[in-house]
């Protein structure tokens, strides 16, 4: 008797005497059965559908159980009780359906633990939220199998990405750069991924320089930017190959020479830097060698580049920032300029408030 199963659950306003359990036969398991016995439930205040079907499902009457967990309006309950009933493909539909990210979640792990990968991957083709949540948990979790799952749902750029994400996890050179290699390769095979296989091509090289600078210098350039490996090829005296590495990746004149003096000044290299200055025409101009000079407060040889400025206001300030008020002061007067010599002025009189 059926009536024994809501019993058990405690329902004993389902039938209100021992004549009506003995009435309803279990083996007569029709429609109109199971909708007699849901609107019976209905009828009882609080009743929990969920452990209803838990306790049907316990005595053997599957259909039964699932038409009442069906009515169960919270799909916390009906979540984990299909999943404990290996209706796994089902938990997810109805954990989708409810919004809520974490019974998503709950399934979808299921799923990947129980099914073989290709079936799972099919299961998610239509359901773009699981499929997105599993991206995430992935991404943090689990690599390999994300490569897997872009792969066979030929996404093949973003395995590419996860192939990258995997190779900069490897600790040995040799294994990143195989890893990227592999991952160029996936970029390689369509023309719209084209800017992606570029950049993941000028990692490998630069990472090849870095492995070469490392090994010539015994410092190590792994990992740093371009601009760093350049920046640091003139503190261990690599000045060719920070020249070599400008070219092979195309890097601005001005950019180049931007770093350069910056390098030269931070690393003391005074001498080189100003032959690198009479080398030929700067396309930066003079200022930024004015400028690191001060910075690593060389002030006599900042004074080599003041005449090279480009204009008296700039050289009047050059001079007041090296504090040589005299030349500042006959400059100013010379260019019969009121607010150069007012700004002279002005400069004097806070040097004499200090004094």
């Amino acid at each position: 008797v059926v009536c024994v199963l809501f019993l058990e659950a405690d329902y004993n306003c389902f039938f209100s005497s021992p004549a009506q359990i003995r009435s309803y036969d279990s083996t007569v398991d029709t429609k109109e059965a199971q909708q007699v016995i849901i609107s019976k439930l209905r009828s009882c205040p609080g009743v929990s559908f969920a452990a209803v079907a838990s306790t049907a499902h316990t005595f053997g009457h599957h259909q039964l159980a699932s038409t009442i967990l069906d009515c169960e309006p919270r799909a916390t309950e009906q979540v984990p009780m299909l999943i404990e009933w290996g209706r796994d493909e089902e938990a997810l539909l109805k954990a989708v359906a409810s919004g809520d990210t974490d019974l998503v979640y709950l399934a979808l792990l299921h799923l990947k633990d129980r099914m073989p990968e290709e079936s799972f991957f099919r299961v998610l083709q239509n359901q773009p939220l699981a499929a997105n949540l599993l991206v995430a948990y992935c991404r943090e979790m689990d690599l390999k199998f994300l490569q897997s799952f872009f792969y066979t749902s030929n996404r093949l750029e973003e395995a590419g990405h996860v192939l990258v994400l995997e190779a900069f996890k490897k600790e040995r050179l040799g294994e990143r750069l195989n890893g990227l290699e592999i991952a160029s390769k996936f970029f390689d095979r369509n023309k719209e991924y084209a800017f992606t296989q570029k950049a993941t091509q000028d990692e490998i090289k630069l990472l090849s320089y870095q492995k070469e600078l490392t090994a010539e210098t015994n410092k190590s350039f792994v990992d740093m930017s371009l601009s760093d490996t350049i920046f640091y090829c003139f503190e261990c005296g690599k000045g060719n190959r920070a020249a070599d590495l400008a070219k092979e990746f195309k890097v601005p004149d001005k950019r180049f020479w931007w770093l350069k003096v910056k390098a030269l000044a931070h690393f003391g290299l005074f001498v080189e830097l100003e032959k690198f200055a009479n080398s030929k025409k700067s396309p930066i101009g003079y200022q930024p060698f004015f400028d690191v000079c001060v910075e690593q407060h060389r002030d006599s040889e900042a004074l080599k580049y003041v005449d090279r400025l480009p204009d008296t206001p700039s050289k009047v300030k050059a001079y007041l920032v090296l504090k040589s008020f005299e030349y500042a002061s006959a400059l100013a007067a010379s260019s019969k300029d009121p607010n150069l010599m007012e700004m002279v002025e002005q400069a004097k009189a806070q040097r004499n408030r200090r004094d």
